[in-house]
């Protein structure tokens, strides 16, 4: 019988997809027209609101930047 894999679980593995993509490549195009045009983007062909892309965009970018931080200081 096949497990499937419950919705909590696939969210955990596609915010690990993101950090780990934005760690490996960076941070590129932060200005805000960019930013703006990119969420729009998503949105339309998501169906995500922008408003949630926003929230979760600034929560993941701090988590990694932190995260960043954290580990420069570990080799310090």
């Amino acid at each position: 019988m096949e497990e499937k894999m419950d919705e909590k679980r696939m969210g955990e593995i596609a915010l690990a997809l993101v950090k780990d993509e934005m760690e490996q490549n960076g941070l590129r195009k932060l200005d805000s027209s960019s930013i703006k045009r990119a969420i729009g983007n998503l949105s339309e062909r998501t169906g995500i609101s922008r408003k949630e892309f926003t929230e979760f965009g600034e929560i993941i970018v701090m988590q990694v930047v932190k995260e960043s931080f954290e580990q420069a200081r570990k080799k310090d």
